[in-house]
């Protein structure tokens, strides 16, 4: 793998557009004075969670000035993004995204899959994630559910995504998350999320980056045990950093 240092966050998702770019800002400042050549956020990270817009809704316009605002300061600080969040998308529907931003400029975007009661307020695109070759590295992302592979689901939905990057020999993946902070009896949501990481590093051969939110989906801060693990996984699935700001350097 060619030398590439990524980095993640977990931060504040609340439904304060302003708040929540902001801390972003604040991530990529973070990211611009450790190196860090490419930033995931968590899932929304910038729209906030869970609301769908209406005709002549201000939140839009607001929306928009700050992607543009994100794309202007990534540019200036020389940081690459894969940022979370829900916008229209390329074929015009309100989709949960993640938007690649390289060089400051809108290069590439992927709209979640699996949507769960509420979140079919957005659009599923049933498109698979875009492959990317980043300064000689093979990327891809995933949001949230598509990367958990839910037993429930199988053989479809995640497990179709996650074939197409180990077909793709991706080697490494991008998840934007926001996942229910509640760790479940002796924290055994954590450890199904932690296991899924692992097994997808063990089994395809790829690194993970995982990003997620450090508030409840109504934006209020969240401060008990985690209910999934943040940070990096190298290929053999060992946790490498995990912080409210964490990177690796792959080389």
């Amino acid at each position: 793998m060619n030398t590439l240092t990524v980095g993640g966050c977990k931060i504040p998702v609340t439904n304060n557009i302003q708040s929540n770019l902001t801390e972003i800002k604040l991530a990529i400042d973070w990211a611009s004075d450790n190196e860090v050549q490419l930033l995931v956020t968590p899932e929304c990270a910038l729209s906030g969670y869970l609301w769908a817009p209406r005709d002549q809704d201000p939140k839009i316009k607001e929306l928009a000035e700050a992607l543009e605002e994100i794309e202007n300061y990534s540019k200036e600080k020389k940081v690459d993004l894969i940022l979370g969040t829900a916008c229209y998308n390329n074929n015009g529907n309100w989709a949960n995204t993640q938007r690649y931003i390289f060089n400051g400029k809108f290069v590439n975007e992927y709209s979640k899959n699996l949507l769960i009661d509420p979140e079919f307020i957005y659009t599923s695109e049933r498109s698979f994630p875009p492959i990317i070759n980043y300064n000689g590295v093979k990327i891809s992302g995933l949001i949230c559910n598509d990367f958990w592979s839910n037993p429930v689901l199988f053989p479809g939905g995640s497990s179709q995504l996650l074939r197409h990057l180990l077909q793709n020999e991706v080697q490494i993946v991008f998840v934007s998350a926001y996942v229910p902070k509640e760790p479940g009896p002796e924290n055994s949501f954590y450890y199904w999320h932690l296991g899924q990481i692992s097994n997808m590093g063990l089994y395809c051969q790829f690194a993970t980056v995982v990003s997620d939110a450090s508030t409840n989906v109504d934006g209020s801060p969240y401060t008990g045990q985690p209910a999934c693990p943040v940070g990096v996984w190298d290929m053999s699935g060992k946790s490498i950093t995990g912080e409210k700001y964490f990177k690796h350097k792959f080389s």
